[in-house]
């Protein structure tokens, strides 16, 4: 759940508001429109806060084109630990010096305005209470939304004691995570680390894998087949006789939501299909206009393979060719 991937929901929702027909009851309105995911196990956290800015006789898409139509000029924006009672006022960046650049499409490109904090500055927990509050800079009322911070959470199989993990061909293999109660929606990846030899060149490299078991799913929990691993890496490894292979270890990597981010989930997927409408839904949990804000949290965790696994790499029809 990275922040370059995920601002491809703001995009959701910022388009969801474009796409809209409003009756105004005014000339103009500007509505906002907010994203932001926080991960306290990030050095930094990344807020977009933007308008919607309406005009009865101006498509919204040709204003989403003009930098002083989606910005507001003199927006401040704040967050506030509600639980350790401590609030700090986020800093106006550029977000392509961020190293987050906005993706094509029918925004302005320039400037990218995100609102930064420091996660130090804010020394934030699983569990806690956030309170988002931004003041639009116009007189009129403040912005706010409050969520609960996802939880910290470990794995329950393999259990802690393990250093191995085992894959064999007939035998389906578990692995499960604890559910915290302020998360409602995992992904699961394990990151193979492969570690590649090229015989001739002497050249030395690891290349990381990532197999996706879950993405945006309730359960806490996965079952796999034994084979599926040995296919995984069939599909995703060439076969070449210069290369000698080794397996460094396996990287498994569970991502929790919070709520807000399985209803939005669930209110963008319940229009799709045949039937779907071209109406993207609208979702916000903002006291006003639209937006997303949540928070994420990952666990970590780091094993080998056994004995057994490295001996059917070698000898499986899916794998043996590979070079292990």
């Amino acid at each position: 759940m990275k922040i370059r991937n995920l601002f491809t929901i703001y995009g959701i929702l910022l388009f969801s508001a474009c796409s809209e027909d409003f009756v105004l009851t005014e000339p103009w309105k500007d509505i906002p429109v907010v994203y932001g995911l926080i991960n306290r196990t990030d050095s930094a956290q990344y807020l977009r806060v933007e308008k919607l800015f309406v005009d009865e006789n101006i498509p919204a898409v040709d204003m989403a084109k003009v930098a002083d139509s989606i910005y507001y000029k003199n927006a401040k924006v704040y967050l506030i630990n509600l639980t350790s009672k401590r609030e700090v006022e986020l800093k106006k960046v550029d977000g392509t010096s961020e190293g987050y650049p906005r993706n094509s499409g029918p925004f302005a490109q320039v400037p990218n305005i995100l609102y930064k904090l420091k996660t130090s500055q804010l020394q934030m927990a699983g569990g806690d209470s956030i309170l988002l509050k931004i003041d639009r800079g116009d007189g009129k009322t403040q912005v706010t939304s409050r969520i609960q911070l996802v939880r910290d959470f470990d794995f329950t199989s393999p259990p802690s004691t393990n250093r191995e993990v085992q894959f064999k061909p007939d035998f389906p293999q578990s692995f499960s995570w604890q559910k915290p109660k302020s998360s409602q929606i995992f992904d699961f990846d394990i990151i193979i680390n492969v570690q590649e030899t090229n015989t001739v060149s002497g050249n030395i490299s690891v290349k990381p894998l990532r197999w996706v078991l879950k993405k945006g799913d309730l359960s806490s929990s996965v079952t796999v087949g034994g084979l599926q691993f040995y296919n995984f890496l069939k599909e995703n490894l060439i076969v070449d006789p210069a290369i000698k292979r080794e397996i460094l270890r396996l990287d498994f990597k569970v991502r929790a939501g919070g709520p807000e981010v399985y209803d939005f989930n669930s209110i963008v997927n319940a229009n799709t299909g045949i039937t779907a409408s071209q109406e993207i839904p609208r979702y916000s949990n903002m006291s006003e206009g639209f937006g997303l804000f949540s928070s994420i949290h990952q666990t970590e965790r780091s094993f080998g393979i056994s004995l057994e696994t490295k001996s059917l790499l070698k000898t499986l029809d899916q794998t043996r060719l590979l070079g292990f």
